[in-house]
């Protein structure tokens, strides 16, 4: 299993990963639905990439409302998110993003309108690139690439969505002027217009890189933490004004 999620009333829980499937024999997601009460089985349903692609499940997430799961990962060269109705399991939609890249984060933002994704594209350069999501339909409403320093290799680890659905935060690791640093990218959740970006270099100059990312409940501040290289490897938690 890689993700899992409870329903926002605490009826069910979800979780998600990868299975090998039998009709196919090929490798594909396969998402659960669990009675959070007394652990039974509510329904099963499993992913194929297209074309019997290998396809592999990351992230997972409920919306708001508890009515839809949301499920993303990727299948050869797209992301793949995937929504199913969160009561029958059936499939709603599925939507693809040709990178070519490999899909490993998700978020919904407090409304339920959209989903957001986000992973690394691996086409010219390695960088991060979030997708946002129509939750209705599964149609793309917009696309945003963070290309660092120096056109080198950047690592997604985390994605966050503002409280106030205003905002969506990613952060990770980016090879900038030295071996590593922390780079946290900020977009607009409308539009997709990149707000800011902050970096991170530690005082050994070597090997920064955050893993994690929280918003505050009043969406005021947003905290990214991960790891700084020196003499010794340390934690370093920052927290930025998110406007």
């Amino acid at each position: 299993m890689r993700s899992i999620d409870v329903s926002p009333e605490g009826s069910k829980v979800f979780v998600t990963g990868g299975a090998t499937l039998r009709k196919t024999g090929t490798y594909g997601y396969a998402t659960i639905a669990y009675d959070a009460s007394t652990g039974e089985q509510l329904w099963v349903r499993l992913y194929n990439g297209p074309n019997h692609l290998r396809a592999f499940a990351e992230d997972l997430g409920a919306s708001p409302d508890g009515s839809t799961v949301f499920v993303t990962g990727y299948a050869f060269d797209s992301y793949v998110t995937v929504a199913y109705d969160a009561l029958t399991g059936e499939r709603l939609w599925v939507s693809r993003y040709k990178a070519p890249g490999e899909a490993f984060f998700l978020g919904v933002s407090p409304d339920g309108s959209r989903v957001f994704v986000t992973g690394l594209a691996f086409d010219v350069t390695l960088d991060y690139v979030t997708v946002a999501i129509d939750s209705a339909t599964g149609k793309r409403l917009w696309v945003s690439r963070y290309n660092g320093r120096g056109n080198d290799a950047d690592w997604v680890y985390d994605l966050g969505v503002s409280p106030d659905g205003s905002m969506v935060f990613v952060t990770g690791a980016s090879v900038g002027t030295d071996r590593g640093e922390y780079a946290t990218v900020a977009y607009d959740a409308v539009t997709g217009a990149r707000s800011w970006v902050r970096r991170y270099n530690g005082p050994g100059k070597i090997r920064d890189g955050a893993r994690g990312l929280a918003v505050s409940p009043d969406s005021a501040a947003v905290y990214v933490t991960g790891i700084s290289g020196g003499q010794s490897f340390d934690y370093v938690t920052i927290a930025y004004s998110t406007r």
